[in-house]
């Protein structure tokens, strides 16, 4: 039976997944990590348009874990990236971690805590940024310094410069190079504003899913609203599309039909004019053997 899910957060690079494989590990934990998400990293480029997917399959591994142990009373998952598979383990602890580490995106999680029963245990570096000790660093800053460059050399689009044409007062356009505010940023914003959250709320919260929730769902309100309002867009779009795929297979279907029943007359034709070119040979036979 489930009775614990551990929620960790951390930027990349701070050591969260070997803290993980060293501190929760055996036949009665399983772990789900969401940058193990199949599509969130594809050719080395973190997919924006994948976080609400990433995060989502989070939460639905842990709901099948749940849906297996209820069903059977006697099996749980082992996760490999984005896919599971089935074993004969009693899992007593739930461990997902975080790529997105803002407190808004546990919801589903703790919701799941809640209808069985379970406690949560929410977890943090240690050593500012870090999951693990070291005398490499000093200050926070220089934590931040050492995993920012890590992270933009193996994601280098990550602070990559967009380029913008402007109008010159010359015959041609000239390509400026412009800042983006790149996604590393809003990864450490998210970690900081988690970490700064989880501090102030610790001690009243403790290990009730309950009392995290409500205090979420009061304290980011708006981003939640947010987050519904681009499912909805999100949604819309897709049927959209799904709607556009519909028409378009249905155009295909009806043009392929009209050709084959050109086709088929065609062939009609031809075999009436063979058969009548046929006819008038053996009429002709006839009459010169007369």
């Amino acid at each position: 039976m489930v009775q614990e899910i551990v929620i960790a957060v951390g930027i990349p690079f701070s050591g969260r997944t070997t803290w993980l494989n060293n501190n929760y590990k055996g036949d009665d934990v399983v772990v789900f990590e969401e940058d193990k998400f199949e599509g969130l990293v594809k050719n080395g480029k973190i997919q924006e348009s994948s976080f609400i997917s990433s995060n989502e399959w989070v939460s639905s591994q842990v709901a099948k874990v749940f849906e297996l142990v209820g069903s059977t009373g006697s099996t749980s998952t082992e996760s490999t990236g984005s896919e599971q598979t089935q074993t004969n383990k009693v899992p007593n602890k739930i461990v997902v971690s975080y790529f997105q580490s803002r407190p808004d995106h546990w919801i589903p999680v703790l919701e799941l805590g809640i209808k069985h029963g379970c406690t949560v245990n929410i977890v943090t570096p240690k050593n500012g940024y870090l999951y693990y000790q070291t005398n490499k660093f000093g200050r926070n800053q220089e934590q931040a310094d050492w995993i920012e460059k890590s992270t933009l050399n193996r994601f280098p689009h990550l602070s990559r410069e967009q380029r913008k044409k402007i109008k010159t007062t010359g015959s041609k356009d000239e390509e400026m190079e412009i800042p983006n505010e790149n996604l590393y940023h809003n990864i450490v914003v998210e970690y900081q504003s988690a970490y700064s959250f989880y501090a102030q709320n610790k001690g009243n919260c403790g290990t009730d899913p309950k009392k995290w929730l409500d205090l979420i769902k009061s304290n980011y309100k708006p981003v939640i609203t947010k987050l519904i309002q681009t499912k909805e867009q999100l949604a819309i779009k897709a049927k959209k599309q799904a709607e556009k795929a519909v028409r378009e297979a249905e155009k295909a279907a009806k043009e392929a039909a009209e050709k084959a029943e050109k086709a088929a007359r065609l062939a009609e034709k031809e075999k009436k004019v063979f058969n009548d070119a046929e006819s008038d040979d053996e009429e002709t036979q006839v009459q010169a053997s007369a």
